[in-house]
């Protein structure tokens, strides 16, 4: 085997490694300040929770929304169904848990065609069964920013 050829298959090696390094470690530094989300908070937050979300200043001050919630040791997704009168919107979440009782998600519209985004922090209840806090965001039918404050209970299954 030739020298250039064995150089090239030890550069084209250096950049794929040097490649997934880089992926592996911009994760770590990534997620190394997200504390921990421990299995009984993750079992409490993982489902379904239904509230009432009320906004200022819009002509509706107040929506019933949906929030189907899934959370690993580390972050929490999921997706959010905001009930108008004549509308429906869907939302994905993305957040983390912080101090064990406190949740703070950022929110966007899935129709990328529909200009809705913002975060919320809540907290979690002692009995882990309701979520309040406040709201700041842009909503697409006020066509501002708004804000404002929620209340959602889980919805037990038995």
């Amino acid at each position: 085997m030739s020298t250039d050829i064995l150089k090239a298959i030890i550069g084209a090696l250096g950049v794929i490694i040097g490649a997934v390094a880089t992926v592996i470690l911009k994760q770590y530094f990534e997620n190394k300040d997200i504390p921990t989300i421990d299995f009984d908070r993750q079992k409490a937050l993982t489902g379904m929770w239904k509230g009432l979300v009320d906004v200022s200043p819009t002509a509706l001050t107040q929506y019933q929304v949906d929030l189907i919630l899934t959370v690993d040791s580390k972050k929490i997704t999921g997706t959010g169904i905001i009930h108008y009168p004549d509308d429906e919107v869907e939302v994905i979440l993305n957040g983390h848990f912080r101090n064990g009782s406190f949740l703070r998600m950022d929110y966007e519209s899935k129709n990328k065609t529909i200009v809705q985004f913002g975060s919320f922090v809540f907290r979690l209840n002692g009995t882990s069964t309701a979520l309040s806090g406040r709201i700041v965001g842009y909503g697409h039918i006020a066509e501002r920013i708004i804000f404002g404050t929620g209340e959602f209970k889980k919805v037990i299954v038995h």
